[in-house]
């Protein structure tokens, strides 16, 4: 099924995202976790998402600021931690 939100504007979300929902869920695994995740167990625990989701949500939430990968972890970018620290992500 073609994704689009990147081929029609009306399907267009706020502030960049590519799949809000999606994008939350990757957060949410972060939360926390003060060294990150690997990638391995992201994919593992959202294993019933089109793996594509994943990917372009981590692209998105990059491109964002809001976490970054580093060899085959993904971590909250310090912004994102200090947030988590201030319980003010709440789920």
């Amino acid at each position: 099924m073609p994704d689009e939100s990147k081929q029609d504007p009306e399907y267009a979300y706020p502030g960049g995202c590519v799949n809000p929902r999606t994008e939350a869920l990757i957060v949410t695994c972060l939360l926390g976790e003060k060294r990150g995740i690997t990638l391995k167990r992201l994919n593992r625990e959202l294993d019933d998402l089109e793996p594509g989701w994943v990917d372009e949500s981590i692209e998105s939430l990059e491109k964002a600021g809001v976490v970054f990968v580093s060899d085959t972890r993904i971590h909250g970018t310090p912004a994102m931690q200090r947030l988590d620290d201030l319980e003010m992500i709440c789920i």
